[in-house]
């Protein structure tokens, strides 16, 4: 017979396999190849939720192009913030 504690840590388990989205996904990616060139102390510490606001409102379709792009420029960080920038597309 299994202890409670590690049932439950089983379960606990399989629930957050179940919640990981393609989305999450994709954002830990980002995260992952923007970090080392992220400059913490002037634009204070990069997280999951705070990169997570900054593409709310980008299909995640076009994150896998986003994806793509920043993995073709040689600072991925770079490419990535300027992306995202719709003032940079609009020509204004």
């Amino acid at each position: 017979m299994k202890k409670l504690s590690s049932i439950l840590l089983e379960q606990r388990a399989a629930r957050k396999e179940a919640k990981e989205t393609e989305r999450g996904e994709l954002l830990k990616e980002f995260l992952r190849n923007i970090k080392p060139s992220w400059d913490a102390k002037r634009f204070g510490e990069l997280t999951i939720a705070r990169l997570a606001k900054k593409i709310e409102g980008v299909p995640t379709k076009d994150l896998y192009y986003l994806k793509r792009v920043c993995e073709d420029s040689k600072n991925y960080a770079k490419r990535f913030f300027w992306e995202l920038n719709p003032k940079k597309h609009t020509g204004v």
